[in-house]
């Protein structure tokens, strides 16, 4: 886990410079907020985004996406809130 950031900032840095996008999954909360921290500098705000993908409670054969942006999820985590 002590290598996360790093690793986020080298995913941002290459999709800006390669013009790409990239599609991450995960259930690591470490990974989760790694990526919130660098999501969450200035230079890559407009970056990315986190979508979390949740059961419709009504109907849990609907799966709808849950939208972030860097801020919510970083208070969410320290909330130990669940985001993944």
């Amino acid at each position: 886990h002590s290598v996360q950031e790093k690793l986020w900032e080298i995913v941002f840095r290459f999709s800006k410079e390669l013009n790409v996008q990239v599609f991450a999954t995960t259930h690591s909360q470490d990974c989760v907020q790694a990526f919130g921290e660098i999501w969450n500098k200035s230079e890559n705000q407009k970056e990315g985004n986190y979508i979390r993908l949740q059961r419709n409670r009504l109907d849990s054969a609907i799966i709808e996406p849950v939208y972030y942006d860097a801020n919510v999820l970083l208070g969410s985590i320290y909330d130990n809130l669940e985001i993944r």
